[in-house]
């Protein structure tokens, strides 16, 4: 049976061509190639500094507590720990990094179809905990899937005074992002630019920039490179506790290649995605006027200009049997994955003691009736106009059975 995968790293002779290069140098430890990337990326996406890690939770994790040792620790000083606001639907690493860098959690709801941190709700948010005498301390906004959260969200930051880490492990170049206190993205194997792991900490912040080296490297004190002799000493002296984060140039001289090869990369996923958009809009699945579905689409999907279309998110209408769909698209090859659930995970509502899906609405909806599909660069045209025919076929078998029983 043939197989319509989410993701793929999309290597070429390109790619092979300079891990060989790497590999013949005899040096695959952190060196010019990651440098290379990292003054890339960070030119890229407008910012002044970037240091390069080895994974986008590595890079939200180590972001935070650079904040918190040099920005939050100068403003105020408050009893409970720094209090992170982070959206109802991502990857659990979000979520993991700020506990695991002594933040505690505040949820808030997200717009629909997108998932994307909910403005309005965000408000909701700060409000309550500043009359709860705990407010906010930083913000992270998620740009979801390769589309990034509304700009409003950044006005809102403005307009409270929040530190702001940006979560683009999914949004790597994507438009609208790097507005915040740092960046972070990844490089894991199916997110746009891929070198099977690793990711970036992006900042205007010489501080900020500084101290996350350090953490990075073992809390080592002197920043230099491994071919200044005359410092070699300084290795070993270390001003802070840190970790050991570290990237290496085989992984960079992937991900090299696939900076040079982005703009190809991320029209494969456009085109992709525009078959699945014109398929359902052929079928009026993206209206609200069949019978028996009223309030909401069939379908609901993300359509943005700015989007890069990391995967291809879906929303159901909540009359359909999402679970029934889905398997019905895994046994015609179709790989699919729930989109990013975060407040029904047993680890989030032990934090919280608590059912959240009354709170969250959106996000118990997302839980509920969401799914994603590849639309990679390694899936061809034709490909796409197959998965869209099966997929909708599953969805109008449903629709019919909806209708039927209505009458």
């Amino acid at each position: 049976m043939k197989r319509f995968t989410l993701g793929s790293s999309s290597i070429t002779y390109q790619e092979m061509e300079y891990v060989q290069e790497v590999l013949k140098n005899n040096y695959i430890s952190p060196g010019p190639v990651v440098r290379e990337v990292e003054e890339k990326c960070a030119e890229m996406h407008g910012l002044k500094h970037a240091l390069a890690i080895n994974s986008g939770q590595s890079a939200i994790h180590v972001a935070l507590q650079a904040l918190i040792a040099k920005r939050i620790n100068r403003l105020h000083t408050k009893p409970s720990k720094p209090l992170v606001a982070v959206p109802a639907c991502t990857y659990i690493s979000t979520l993991a990094a700020a506990i695991l860098a002594g933040c505690d959690i505040t949820l808030v709801d997200v717009t629909l179809p997108d998932g994307n941190m909910c403005p309005k709700d965000l408000r909701r948010v700060l409000k309550c905990q500043n009359e709860l005498h705990d407010p906010v301390d930083i913000l992270i906004p998620v740009h979801l899937f390769g589309n990034p959260c509304s700009l409003e969200i950044s006005e809102i930051a403005n307009e409270y005074n929040l530190l702001v880490v940006e979560d683009a492990c999914e949004a790597t170049f994507t438009p609208n992002t790097g507005w915040g206190t740092i960046l972070t993205t990844s490089f894991f194997s199916n997110h746009l630019i891929s070198g099977g792991g690793g990711g970036l900490i992006m900042t205007q912040d010489d501080e900020l920039d500084l101290y996350c080296w350090k953490l990075i490297n073992h809390g080592r004190s002197a920043r230099f490179d491994n071919d200044d002799i005359h410092r070699i000493a300084d290795k070993f002296h270390f001003d802070t506790w840190g970790h050991s984060m570290k990237w290496n140039d085989v992984s960079a001289a992937i991900v090299k290649s696939q900076i040079e090869r982005c703009d190809e990369l991320y029209q494969a996923r456009q085109r992709n995605a525009a078959v699945l958009n014109r398929m359902f809009y052929k079928a009026g699945m993206t209206e609200t006027t069949w019978k028996g579905f009223t309030g909401e689409p069939v379908v609901s999907v993300v359509r943005s200009i700015e989007m890069r279309y990391m995967m291809y998110p879906i929303l159901l209408n909540t009359r359909l049997d999402t679970l029934r769909i889905i398997r019905d698209l895994n046994n015609h090859g179709i790989e699919t994955r729930r989109m990013m659930p975060i407040i029904n995970q047993p680890v989030v509502q032990e934090y919280f003691d608590d059912n959240l899906d009354r709170e969250f609405p959106n996000a118990a909806k997302i839980n509920r009736d969401g799914f994603y599909v590849g639309v990679h660069p390694e899936l061809s045209q034709v490909d796409m106009q197959e998965m869209s025919q099966i997929i909708i076929a599953a969805i109008r078998e449903q629709v019919l059975e909806v209708q039927n029983a209505s009458r």
